[in-house]
């Protein structure tokens, strides 16, 4: 690896660690920060950790030193705090139109907003085993289509489908084409 590149690497590194392992109850000392940068295959000084920390902090990142022997780094600040992704967890749980598969990358994705020690706690939500989830896998990008309708003023068109007692599906309307404005009356823009 060239040297140059490693500088820009080790702060991205530092950082990265710094998202998955720490928070405010959980650091890391510098004896880890260093070890984690080795085994990505970057060596340091522990001053130019501190420089790295230091821009990290300037950029606006809320880094603290802990009070504990020996020193660690925490990243205090998130773009969500633990209660706001539990609200979230729920909500993608126990909405019954998002798939199985879907909920889990979902909510494997909110894991990743915060630190590996706050993460399992996500996994304790409500737990809806046995609910009716939708096996439509088409939902998601429904749904984004939807949105962007909304977003350029755009009518949609779609053809309603309806379940038999044969479980199967028919079309209303002999299939014939709905065409609506996704707002509600009167909120068209």
């Amino acid at each position: 690896m060239a040297g140059t590149e490693q500088p820009r690497l080790k702060v991205l590194h530092l950082l990265q660690l710094l998202k998955e392992e720490t928070d405010e109850e959980h650091g890391v000392p510098m004896t880890r920060i260093l070890g984690y940068l080795e085994n990505h295959g970057i060596f340091a000084e522990r001053k130019a950790i501190y420089r790295d920390i230091a821009t990290l902090q300037d950029f606006g990142y809320e880094i603290e030193k802990n009070r504990k022997r020996p020193v660690e780094y925490c990243l205090i600040n998130r773009s969500f705090d633990i209660a706001e992704l539990k609200l979230l967890v729920d909500a993608v749980q126990s909405a019954h139109f998002i798939p199985e598969d879907l909920t889990d990358t979902l909510i494997r994705k909110l894991e990743s907003l915060t630190s590996k020690s706050r993460a399992v706690e996500l996994r304790r939500q409500v737990h809806y085993s046995g609910r009716i989830k939708t096996e439509n896998d088409h939902v998601y990008y429904t749904t984004g289509t939807l949105h962007d309708a909304i977003n350029h003023n755009k009518r949609v068109t779609f053809t309603y489908i309806e379940h038999t007692i044969e479980k199967g599906t028919k079309a209303r309307r002999e299939g014939q084409c709905y065409e609506i404005s996704p707002y509600a009356p009167g909120l068209e823009r």
